[in-house]
């Protein structure tokens, strides 16, 4: 009772003293504050609710709803023990109105939870979020891979600009896309850059502290920022982020995504850089004439040829059956034949990329074209002479040869400057392929390439 006490005493306001409560408790006027009535009221009910017992099940009084813990019940570190909050209820099935999208609800208990999907939800996969290769503990998405590929279609693209159209550059990249996107050798090539380039970065991060490794991404970021954007928009051939982005994600890639692959990219660039020193070295007489012999291929310039064009494309052209399409390059070439400069034929009339500026090629090694009978008559045709209708997948051609020069082997003391270059870029390449070979050997890595094994052993990576 002298706890209940205690705390009445403090809840009403009123101190043991009769003096503190003259000063304090009263108005001036004598009466009582409404304050100290009402905490006399809680004090009163809490000091009654203290005392009084509770009932048992069976009617008989049980124990007083507040008792004081016995000492020797008592851990040693009990006052000092943290408070923990219960953990949060789950809600009812109540809480979800039946009309939400996904049909009624489900009883979510824990004693009733499976892994079975939610009735009427369909689960789809996410394309691009499969788990092709794992470096260390660090995994590769297919969408990661799917973006060295299309860094590799670029280039492609880059190389074969000259020889397209504006308006088949698009064609071209789509075309080549699906093609890399469905070859195992190309799959392969991306996936080997990506564990690669994975294992670069990773090597750099493990050898810069923490805050230099922060300061190094922030300025990396910044500059990608400032000018690598422009960059991808000039590409993409877009005027706006807005519509660089639904470009890129109409790619299955995003502008955020790009940022992050050419940081990678430039990372792994600058840590090779330091890592692999260029070798300079002057090799000897003996080692260059030694490498002169054994890449002597590589001095060889094969035949090459300049030429002119007409082309009809069919089936995807303009043309309704194969019989319209060979008349119209029949007339192409008898406009040619009866006087009319070929040029001015094949802007007017021609449907190949070349036809804006009069039909003419670049110089065309051999070997080089897709379309083998256009490749040989490259070759074999006299200089200046139309050839016959050449029939391609893509539709007929007919062509004229302006220039031609055959295969020519360089001479070696011609060749000996390159010589130098190749060879320091040899040993470059061996330091390149040593430094790569000692990360795989200590960091764990997988490849959906790889056999039937979960997991491979360190060193043990194949593509």
């Amino acid at each position: 009772m002298r706890l209940a006490g205690t705390i009445l005493t403090f809840v009403a306001g009123r101190a043991p003293t009769e003096s503190w409560s003259r000063q304090r408790g009263r108005h001036k006027n004598g009466t009582v504050p409404v304050w100290a009535l009402t905490g006399l009221w809680v004090g009163l009910v809490l000091a009654a609710l203290a005392a009084a017992p509770c009932r048992a099940d069976d009617g008989t009084s049980g124990s007083p709803i507040i008792q004081p813990m016995p000492p020797s019940a008592a851990p040693s570190n009990y006052w000092s023990m943290p408070i923990v909050p219960n953990p949060p209820v789950r809600p009812g099935q109540g809480s979800r109105p039946a009309s939400w999208p996904g049909g009624p609800p489900v009883d979510t208990s824990w004693g009733s939870r499976s892994n079975q999907p939610v009735p009427g939800v369909a689960l789809q996969p996410c394309d691009g979020a499969q788990i092709v290769a794992r470096v260390g503990s660090e995994a590769i998405l297919k969408s990661d891979m799917m973006d060295e590929i299309r860094d590799m279609v670029q280039k492609l693209v880059a190389k074969n600009k000259d020889s397209l159209r504006p308006q088949e550059v698009d064609a071209f990249r789509s075309h080549t896309m699906q093609l890399a996107a469905q070859s195992p050798a190309a799959l392969r090539q991306a996936l080997r850059t990506c564990v690669q380039r994975k294992l670069i970065c990773q090597d750099a991060k493990n050898a810069i502290p923490a805050e230099s490794w922060t300061k190094v991404e922030d300025e990396l970021r910044k500059d990608i920022e400032n000018t690598q954007v422009d960059v991808l928009m000039k590409r993409a051939n877009v005027s706006s982020r807005a519509e660089l982005e639904k470009k890129l994600r109409a790619e299955g890639s995003s502008l955020e995504r790009e940022k992050r692959f050419i940081m990678e990219q430039i990372l792994a660039s600058e840590w090779i850089r330091q890592q692999v020193k260029r070798d300079d070295a002057t090799p000897s007489e003996l080692e260059m004439l030694s490498y002169y012999r054994s890449h002597r291929d590589e001095f060889t310039s094969p035949a090459r040829a300049q030429y002119e064009e007409l082309m009809v494309r069919y089936p995807d052209g303009k043309y309704p059956t194969e019989e319209a399409a060979r008349a119209a390059i029949a007339q192409l070439g008898n406009r040619v034949l009866s006087g009319v400069p070929f040029a001015q034929v094949a802007r007017e009339g021609s449907d190949g990329a070349t036809a804006p500026d009069g039909g003419q090629r670049p110089w065309t090694h051999k070997g080089a074209l897709a379309c083998q009978a256009v490749d040989q008559a490259l070759f074999n045709l006299p200089l200046g002479q139309l050839s016959p209708i050449l029939e391609s997948p893509r539709g007929f051609y007919i062509i004229r040869v302006t220039r031609r020069e055959d295969a020519q082997v360089k001479a070696y003391r011609d060749a000996q400057v390159d010589i130098k270059d190749k060879i320091a870029k040899q040993r470059s390449d061996k330091q390149l392929k040593d430094y790569l070979d000692k990360l795989e050997a200590k960091t764990p890595t997988w490849t959906i390439f790889d056999s039937a094994e979960v997991a491979r052993r360190p060193g043990a990576t194949t593509y």
